[in-house]
């Protein structure tokens, strides 16, 4: 079963079942098209019926894709509901008895999988490569980054100095994403911690971060505004040919789990996941 029609789970209309091309339940005929919604439900089921029969190598998958996304759009903007209202929405747990409702970001993101086919032979690459590996990611590279401010990399206000009480903040990942496509920043990026607009930590990356994190020291002010103060919220940037970016952090438990985001600690540490989308 194509991973797109899974986005889709079972419908209810007026005690009416219609299951198109989803892991739940079996097919059903709708009935009583004089109601537009139920036409337009029968329109899916004959879209998505012909859609799900194909792989994305087949001949014809992208024609298929895309009819499917447009008889979905139809759907929704047709204001059409299908759950009842003593259904219960889907948790994962509940499949059997629980129904959600299609929305424009479900439609959004098949229409998006439809057009990563776009030379019509089942190649997903996006550039219409006949090479039929399913790489997305053509010709995007780092260098179509956009750089919205420009900057030479900060240097820690403790300067030279060692560091007062520094906390140790262990980052796992650096990455950037473009157009889909996600990159680990290379050899030369400098990543720097910040409490507000001062600068209390920086590490320039001599290769991608791998297996092991990087650890940046982030120094902590001993009163004479030298460092971060305990309590402030850590923030980050990420500097990459002389382009600023304001990075996402994502906290780390001990487990490599996400947790709630970690303030400045005098001699504290920290996990994180750094990452950059555009």
């Amino acid at each position: 079963m194509n991973s797109i029609n899974k986005l889709i789970r079972t419908f209810f209309l007026t005690g009416l079942v219609l299951v198109f091309s989803t892991s739940c339940g079996e097919e059903e005929t709708v009935t009583d098209t004089s109601d537009p919604c139920v036409a337009l439900l029968v329109d899916l089921q004959a879209n998505s019926s012909s859609f799900d029969n194909l792989e994305i190598t087949d001949e014809g998958y992208t024609e298929a894709c895309n009819d499917y996304a447009s008889t979905l759009q139809n759907f929704l903007d047709g204001g059409c509901t299908v759950c009842p209202e003593s259904s219960e929405a889907c948790d994962g747990t509940n499949d059997d008895t629980c129904c959600d409702e299609l929305t424009q970001d479900i439609v959004n993101e098949i229409s998006q999988g439809c057009a990563l086919d776009d030379s019509g032979d089942g190649d997903d690459s996006g550039d219409g490569d006949d090479s039929g590996d399913g790489d997305d990611s053509g010709d995007i590279s780092l260098e179509d980054l956009t750089c919205e401010t420009t900057a030479s990399s900060p240097t820690a206000v403790f300067g030279s100095e060692n560091p007062y009480k520094p906390m140790n903040i262990y980052v796992y990942e650096a990455k950037v994403t473009v157009s889909n496509v996600s990159f680990n920043f290379p050899s030369g990026s400098v990543v720097a911690v910040y409490d507000g607009s001062t600068c209390v930590g920086t590490f320039t990356l001599t290769d991608e971060i791998g297996s092991a994190p990087i650890s940046i020291t982030a120094g902590a002010d001993d009163g004479s505004s030298n460092g971060f103060t305990d309590g402030n919220d850590i923030m980050f940037k990420i500097w990459y040919n002389n382009c600023e970016f304001d990075a996402t952090a994502t906290f780390l438990d001990s487990d490599s789990n996400a947790t709630e985001a970690v303030s400045f600690s005098q001699q504290g540490t920290a996990f994180v996941n750094l990452s950059i989308t555009q």
